[in-house]
Protein backbone atom coordinates (compact mmCIF):
# COMPACT_ATOMS: atom_id res chain seq x y z
CA UNK A 1 0.00 0.00 0.00
CA UNK A 2 1.29 3.19 -0.91
CA UNK A 3 0.55 6.64 0.65
CA UNK A 4 0.89 10.12 -1.36
CA UNK A 5 0.20 13.68 -0.61
CA UNK A 6 0.76 16.58 1.32
CA UNK A 7 -0.34 16.53 5.30
CA UNK A 8 -3.90 15.55 4.30
CA UNK A 9 -2.17 12.35 3.04
CA UNK A 10 0.04 12.00 5.63
CA UNK A 11 -3.22 12.72 8.21
CA UNK A 12 -4.44 8.92 7.41
CA UNK A 13 -1.01 7.67 8.02
CA UNK A 14 -2.53 5.81 11.58
CA UNK A 15 -5.83 4.30 9.93
CA UNK A 16 -3.75 2.80 7.27
CA UNK A 17 -0.54 1.86 9.43
CA UNK A 18 -3.77 0.05 11.34
CA UNK A 19 -4.94 -1.82 8.69
CA UNK A 20 -1.48 -2.63 6.92
CA UNK A 21 -0.35 -4.34 10.29
CA UNK A 22 -3.11 -6.24 10.69
CA UNK A 23 -3.17 -7.69 7.51
CA UNK A 24 0.81 -7.79 7.28
CA UNK A 25 0.94 -5.70 4.46
CA UNK A 26 3.90 -3.24 3.83
CA UNK A 27 2.95 0.63 3.63
CA UNK A 28 4.88 3.10 2.11
CA UNK A 29 4.59 6.77 2.83
CA UNK A 30 5.42 9.46 0.45
CA UNK A 31 4.07 12.59 2.10
CA UNK A 32 5.59 16.44 2.27
CA UNK A 33 4.20 18.74 3.98
CA UNK A 34 2.38 21.85 1.87
CA UNK A 35 3.03 19.68 -1.57
CA UNK A 36 -0.20 18.30 -3.08
CA UNK A 37 0.41 14.95 -5.42
CA UNK A 38 -1.59 17.42 -8.51
CA UNK A 39 1.19 18.98 -10.32
CA UNK A 40 -0.04 22.80 -9.76
CA UNK A 41 2.15 25.75 -8.27
CA UNK A 42 1.86 26.81 -5.25
CA UNK A 43 0.79 30.44 -3.32
CA UNK A 44 4.43 30.75 -2.33
CA UNK A 45 7.02 30.59 -4.98
CA UNK A 46 9.45 28.51 -3.08
CA UNK A 47 6.54 25.47 -2.38
CA UNK A 48 6.32 24.82 -6.05
CA UNK A 49 10.16 24.98 -6.58
CA UNK A 50 10.20 22.19 -3.85
CA UNK A 51 7.01 20.42 -4.48
CA UNK A 52 8.55 19.90 -8.13
CA UNK A 53 11.15 18.72 -7.40
CA UNK A 54 9.59 16.25 -4.72
CA UNK A 55 6.97 15.10 -6.52
CA UNK A 56 9.44 14.03 -9.49
CA UNK A 57 11.14 12.05 -6.86
CA UNK A 58 8.15 10.58 -5.54
CA UNK A 59 6.30 9.03 -8.87
CA UNK A 60 10.47 7.76 -9.92
CA UNK A 61 10.01 5.80 -6.44
CA UNK A 62 6.62 4.66 -7.14
CA UNK A 63 7.91 3.54 -10.44
CA UNK A 64 10.30 1.35 -8.38
CA UNK A 65 7.67 0.16 -5.55
CA UNK A 66 4.74 -0.52 -8.13
CA UNK A 67 2.17 -0.80 -5.27
CA UNK A 68 -0.89 -2.86 -5.25
CA UNK A 69 -2.90 0.18 -3.94
CA UNK A 70 -2.00 3.23 -4.07
CA UNK A 71 -4.09 6.10 -1.79
CA UNK A 72 -3.84 9.82 -2.62
CA UNK A 73 -4.92 12.82 -0.57
CA UNK A 74 -4.31 16.46 -0.14
CA UNK A 75 -5.61 19.81 0.81
CA UNK A 76 -8.34 21.70 -0.44
CA UNK A 77 -7.27 23.49 -3.65
CA UNK A 78 -5.54 27.51 -3.70
CA UNK A 79 -4.04 28.05 -6.55
CA UNK A 80 -4.54 29.77 -10.22
CA UNK A 81 -7.75 28.23 -11.55
CA UNK A 82 -9.91 25.01 -10.94
CA UNK A 83 -8.93 23.91 -14.65
CA UNK A 84 -5.47 24.28 -13.70
CA UNK A 85 -5.63 22.09 -10.79
CA UNK A 86 -7.89 19.48 -12.61
CA UNK A 87 -5.00 19.03 -15.50
CA UNK A 88 -2.03 18.71 -12.78
CA UNK A 89 -4.46 16.17 -10.89
CA UNK A 90 -4.99 14.18 -13.72
CA UNK A 91 -1.69 14.21 -15.26
CA UNK A 92 -0.53 12.36 -11.35
CA UNK A 93 -3.47 10.13 -11.39
CA UNK A 94 -2.65 8.74 -14.96
CA UNK A 95 1.39 8.66 -13.87
CA UNK A 96 0.43 6.84 -10.63
CA UNK A 97 -1.82 4.80 -12.28
CA UNK A 98 0.44 3.13 -14.98
CA UNK A 99 2.95 1.97 -11.62
CA UNK A 100 0.15 0.51 -9.33
CA UNK A 101 -2.44 -1.63 -9.68
CA UNK A 102 -5.35 0.31 -8.14
CA UNK A 103 -5.62 3.99 -7.51
CA UNK A 104 -7.52 5.57 -4.73
CA UNK A 105 -7.98 9.37 -5.04
CA UNK A 106 -9.29 10.13 -1.37
CA UNK A 107 -11.83 13.54 -0.84
CA UNK A 108 -10.42 16.01 1.74
CA UNK A 109 -12.18 15.83 5.05
CA UNK A 110 -14.55 18.29 6.19
CA UNK A 111 -13.58 21.56 7.15
CA UNK A 112 -14.15 23.46 9.81
CA UNK A 113 -14.16 26.62 10.58
CA UNK A 114 -12.75 27.17 13.86
CA UNK A 115 -9.81 25.79 16.08
CA UNK A 116 -11.46 22.00 16.97
CA UNK A 117 -9.28 20.97 19.42
CA UNK A 118 -9.94 25.03 21.11
CA UNK A 119 -13.73 24.67 21.02
CA UNK A 120 -13.95 21.30 22.32
CA UNK A 121 -11.66 22.57 25.42
CA UNK A 122 -13.98 25.73 25.75
CA UNK A 123 -17.36 23.98 25.65
CA UNK A 124 -16.39 20.26 27.19
CA UNK A 125 -20.46 19.96 28.27
CA UNK A 126 -21.46 21.03 25.01
CA UNK A 127 -20.42 19.94 22.40
CA UNK A 128 -22.90 20.71 19.79
CA UNK A 129 -21.58 24.46 20.17
CA UNK A 130 -18.46 23.08 18.12
CA UNK A 131 -20.38 21.56 15.24
CA UNK A 132 -19.90 22.75 11.61
CA UNK A 133 -23.27 22.72 8.91
CA UNK A 134 -22.29 20.25 6.68
CA UNK A 135 -22.70 22.45 3.53
CA UNK A 136 -20.35 24.98 4.82
CA UNK A 137 -17.42 22.09 5.93
CA UNK A 138 -17.53 19.90 2.35
CA UNK A 139 -16.32 22.11 -0.42
CA UNK A 140 -18.47 20.62 -3.82
CA UNK A 141 -16.18 22.77 -6.28
CA UNK A 142 -13.35 20.88 -5.30
CA UNK A 143 -15.58 17.68 -4.89
CA UNK A 144 -16.53 17.74 -8.28
CA UNK A 145 -13.11 19.05 -9.98
CA UNK A 146 -11.69 15.66 -8.12
CA UNK A 147 -14.39 13.54 -9.68
CA UNK A 148 -13.76 14.59 -12.91
CA UNK A 149 -10.05 14.25 -12.65
CA UNK A 150 -10.70 10.83 -10.87
CA UNK A 151 -12.82 9.74 -13.94
CA UNK A 152 -10.60 11.42 -16.70
CA UNK A 153 -7.53 9.14 -15.46
CA UNK A 154 -9.34 6.07 -14.76
CA UNK A 155 -9.01 5.57 -10.96
CA UNK A 156 -11.28 5.36 -7.88
CA UNK A 157 -12.33 8.05 -5.91
CA UNK A 158 -13.54 7.74 -2.32
CA UNK A 159 -15.15 10.81 -0.04
CA UNK A 160 -14.88 10.30 3.69
CA UNK A 161 -17.91 12.83 4.43
CA UNK A 162 -20.58 10.45 5.82
CA UNK A 163 -17.87 9.05 7.69
CA UNK A 164 -17.49 12.29 9.50
CA UNK A 165 -20.86 13.77 8.70
CA UNK A 166 -24.50 13.35 9.86
CA UNK A 167 -26.82 14.48 7.23
CA UNK A 168 -26.63 18.41 8.50
CA UNK A 169 -23.74 19.01 10.14
CA UNK A 170 -20.22 17.36 11.00
CA UNK A 171 -18.90 16.83 15.04
CA UNK A 172 -16.04 17.48 16.74
CA UNK A 173 -16.27 14.67 18.31
CA UNK A 174 -17.36 11.01 17.73
CA UNK A 175 -17.98 8.81 20.32
CA UNK A 176 -15.06 9.75 23.12
CA UNK A 177 -12.45 11.18 20.02
CA UNK A 178 -11.72 14.15 19.55
CA UNK A 179 -11.37 13.74 15.30
CA UNK A 180 -9.15 17.30 14.82
CA UNK A 181 -6.14 18.32 15.68
CA UNK A 182 -6.72 22.02 14.17
CA UNK A 183 -9.62 23.08 11.80
CA UNK A 184 -8.83 20.74 8.63
CA UNK A 185 -6.66 17.93 9.56
CA UNK A 186 -7.66 14.64 11.81
CA UNK A 187 -5.87 13.97 14.68
CA UNK A 188 -3.96 11.07 15.27
CA UNK A 189 -6.70 8.92 17.10
CA UNK A 190 -9.78 10.56 14.88
CA UNK A 191 -7.59 8.68 11.72
CA UNK A 192 -7.34 5.52 13.86
CA UNK A 193 -10.85 5.25 14.79
CA UNK A 194 -11.83 5.46 10.87
CA UNK A 195 -9.50 2.63 10.23
CA UNK A 196 -12.33 0.49 9.62
CA UNK A 197 -13.68 2.47 6.67
CA UNK A 198 -10.04 2.27 5.44
CA UNK A 199 -9.67 -1.34 5.76
CA UNK A 200 -13.33 -2.12 3.95
CA UNK A 201 -11.98 0.23 1.10
CA UNK A 202 -9.21 -1.42 0.56
CA UNK A 203 -10.00 -4.86 0.85
CA UNK A 204 -12.05 -4.40 -2.24
CA UNK A 205 -9.02 -3.96 -4.02
CA UNK A 206 -6.68 -6.85 -1.81
CA UNK A 207 -9.18 -9.66 -0.92
CA UNK A 208 -8.22 -11.94 1.32
CA UNK A 209 -7.84 -15.92 0.78
CA UNK A 210 -10.41 -18.41 0.67
CA UNK A 211 -10.00 -19.36 4.23
CA UNK A 212 -9.75 -16.19 5.76
CA UNK A 213 -6.46 -16.07 6.74
CA UNK A 214 -4.14 -13.13 5.77
CA UNK A 215 -1.50 -13.39 2.67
Amino acid sequence: ILLLGDSHAAQWFPALEAVATAHHWRLVVIAKKHCPAADVPQQQERYTHECAGWRNKALARIDEVKPTVAVIGEYWFAGPSWSTYRVGLERVLRRVKGASGRVVLMGDVPRHTFEVPTCVAGHPKSLTRCLVDRAVAINPKRASVDAVAAQHAGVDRVLPDDWLCGASSCPAVIGNVLMYRDDNHLSPAGSALLAPYIEAMLLVYIPQPANGSSP
